[in-house]
């Protein structure tokens, strides 16, 4: 796991482009896959606030996608997809319309600390056995790959998409500035 503190002003910069995405959205009327309930506009803020502290965290500048879907290109740098989650105990939610040629990074959102949890290539966050089906008493989440932490790789596996770098040898190292 990887600590990032947030800035307050990054707070609200991602907390900005959370609210931009989300009114897009709804002036585009883009619709979730069917049957998912979750397209409120806190969620937005989450996944742009997590993106922003990954990008922070490999030293990458964030260019959020706003007005448009950055399914196919990935989150940061167009090189991994970010997922975030509030709750410490809960899971990496790859969805079956997620590209499994990303590697996905899940962020624990404590503001205003971040924390890198691990992270999992698609094609093996997509492996069958994290696979749940739809819950009718919990009308949240659709059927999709619940990832484990315990599956998630750490954060130190990961190399940096901007200069090939080892992330955990980058991150250091620019602790000490």
């Amino acid at each position: 796991m990887v600590e990032v503190c947030l800035s307050w002003y990054e707070i609200m910069l991602g907390g900005n482009t959370g609210v931009a995405r989300a009114v897009s959205a709804m002036r585009d009327k883009r619709k979730l896959e069917e049957k998912r309930t979750d397209d409120s506009i806190e969620r937005h803020i989450h996944g742009a606030i997590s993106e922003l502290a990954v990008a922070k965290a490999f030293g990458i500048y964030w260019s959020p996608a706003v007005g448009r879907t950055d399914t196919e290109v990935g989150d940061i740098a167009g090189k991994f997809h970010v997922k975030s989650i509030t709750n410490k105990n809960h899971c990496c939610i790859i969805r079956p319309n997620d590209p499994p040629e990303f590697p996905y990074v899940l962020v624990l959102l404590d503001l205003p600390m971040t924390y890198l949890m691990g992270w999992i290539e698609g094609t093996e966050g997509k492996n069958p056995i994290f696979w749940r089906e739809a819950n009718s008493t919990n009308t949240l989440h659709t059927s999709a790959f619940f990832v484990p932490q315990r599956a998630l790789k750490p954060m130190s596996q990961l190399t940096n998409p901007k200069n090939g770098v080892d992330f955990a040898l980058q991150y250091r190292a620019s602790l000490q500035l």
